[in-house]
């Protein structure tokens, strides 16, 4: 059984809308303005647009191979088994730990009515066994909400997105009508630029921007299942991303606007309020803005289980790619009369619990995807420059301009702002990923059929080089626990020359075209 095409071009962009308009509003702000202060402003447009910068190059892809999962199948098309695994397994592991963040994230809101659902140890709120029973009961239910067709999928999310769209802008709306300090922009403590560019590079990287922003990919892995997606991606892309700005750079007007300024003389580092474990309900309710106030607590059990409903969907078509490229079992191309790799959500149900364990807090859970997601999106840049070499004469409906510059710019931003989430981070991916690796070799082992396909080693070997390089780069650099051994400047330079070392590198290792076109015929609804 295939997957069915019944998404239409605005359920498509409802999809990417949905994705990036989750939890990251009723924390994202608050997270923000902590690390850069009122340059929180600029750290949501600049991570936007670098955000548009690497989307596009997934925009050529998917409107060249529109299928489902297909963000974990433009790597294996242009390098191969190994080098796909390998980022198909930090894909993964991103996509899944989606739902249980905003399930977090609900409940987290819950805890202010609800105190029995989480509790604080060392500051960081984390749930309770009772929480976590509850948290087991909203994912699994959202898991079965997945069940239905993607068509009914969409039509639940078109229903959610205008609330996830309207709720945040009335809120900033609101405040700014409320209260709205224009010196907290430039005459608290450090002014607009209060702790520098390394200030707006952690908002970005960690306090929630590219969080945010990252959303977008349920729009290229849901592709297969769009009707014409090879005119709507690249519309639907940019269409979403700047919609997303608009609404998180207005919140975050309102909320660098609302406080009094006499809270802030204590630097932005140090912003704390009553029930500041829910920033906008707490500060609603200060304002006296009860309605307000609950009318985000509804929206906060609503947001979150859209963006994780979608999510659950997207991580389930990525399972099922990887499957059919051998890196899982093949029970997870079991597809039900709706067209729904429901295996493959079952699956990842019970890895979104385990990694409940620990819980630590929404913003504890943001380096790591951040990290996850942004080191999955060096696929589009170096899988475009491959394939455009690899099989020119390929149709391509969409063809991204100037594509050897806008390739390298779009890795080099997705490295800075994997480099920026710092080395405790990449550490901890980086045990993930061999993780990964060893089970991946062990299967192979005990497969024979497996073992039997190759492994395409030497168009893999710049992976390891690149992985390796960037967490290098992190260990020794100047952020989240690293030496500070490269100075600052010096830091940037060096992972511009990585990137280029990287893209070229990438591109000599690509498979040849006889092989390309050998996967392409394996690919299922072309």
């Amino acid at each position: 059984m295939a997957f069915k095409r019944s998404l239409g071009p605005i359920g498509l962009m409802f999809t990417a809308v949905s994705g990036m308009l989750g939890s990251a509003w009723l924390f994202g702000p608050y997270y923000v303005s902590q690390a850069a202060g009122p340059a929180a402003v600029a750290a949501w447009v600049l991570g936007g647009l670098a955000m548009i910068i690497i989307a596009m190059t997934f925009a050529e892809l998917a409107c060249m191979f529109p299928v489902s999962g297909g963000n974990a199948r433009f790597i294996h098309l242009s390098h191969g088994t190994l080098a796909s695994f390998i980022f198909s397994w930090i894909m993964w592991i991103g996509y899944t730990a989606v739902a249980p963040i905003e399930t977090l994230a609900i409940l987290q809101y819950a805890a202010g009515s609800v105190p029995w659902l989480m509790t604080m140890q060392s500051g960081v709120a984390v749930l309770t066994p009772a929480g976590y029973g509850v948290a087991a009961a909203v994912l699994l239910l959202m898991c079965i909400i997945n069940f239905s067709s993607i068509k009914w999928l969409s039509i639940y999310n078109s229903f959610v997105v205008w609330i996830k769209v309207l709720v945040p802008v009335c809120v900033a709306i609101i405040l700014m009508m409320t209260s709205f300090h224009r010196e907290n922009f430039t005459q608290t403590p450090g002014g607009f630029l209060p702790y520098g560019i390394d200030g707006v590079a952690q908002a970005i990287s960690v306090a929630g921007v590219i969080f945010s922003y990252a959303g977008y990919a349920p729009a290229i892995a849901l592709a297969g299942e769009a009707k014409n997606p090879q005119k709507t991606v690249p519309i639907v892309l940019v269409g979403a991303i700047s919609l997303c700005i608009v609404v998180y750079t207005t919140l975050q007007i309102a909320f660098i606007g609302v406080h009094e300024p006499s809270h802030l003389m204590q630097g932005w580092h140090n912003l704390h309020f009553t029930k500041d474990v829910s920033p906008f309900v707490g500060i609603t309710e200060s304002f006296g803005l009860t309605g307000l106030a609950k009318t985000v607590f509804i929206t906060a059990m609503i947001i979150p289980a859209g963006t994780a409903i979608i999510f659950i969907a997207t991580s389930a078509r990525v399972s099922y790619a990887m499957s059919q490229n051998g890196y899982f079992p093949s029970s997870m191309q079991y597809l039900s009369k709706h067209g729904v790799p429901v295996v493959a959500v079952l699956f990842n149900f019970v890895v979104g619990m385990i990694l409940f364990f620990p819980s630590p807090g929404w913003q504890g859970m943001v380096g790591f995807l951040v990290a996850a997601f942004v080191l999955c999106y060096a696929i589009g840049p170096i899988s475009l420059m491959a394939l455009r070499t690899s099989i020119p004469a390929q149709d391509r409906p969409f063809k991204l301009p100037c594509h050897i510059a806008w390739s390298g710019l779009a890795l080099f931003f997705a490295n800075l702002i994997v480099y920026w989430t710092g080395w405790e981070t990449s550490y901890h991916l980086g045990i993930a990923i061999f993780i990964g690796i060893v089970s991946f070799l062990c299967l192979r082992l005990m497969h024979k059929e497996l073992a039997k396909k190759p492994l395409d080693f030497t168009h893999s070997i710049w992976a390891f080089f690149y992985l390796t390089a960037m967490a290098l780069t992190s260990y020794l650099g100047q952020h989240g626990g690293g030496l500070k051994r490269i100075p600052a400047g010096w830091d940037i330079a060096w992972l511009a020359v990585l990137t280029i070392v990287t893209l070229y590198w990438a591109h000599a290792a690509r498979l040849p075209e006889s092989a390309v076109k050998s996967h392409i015929k394996n690919l299922e609804g072309l």
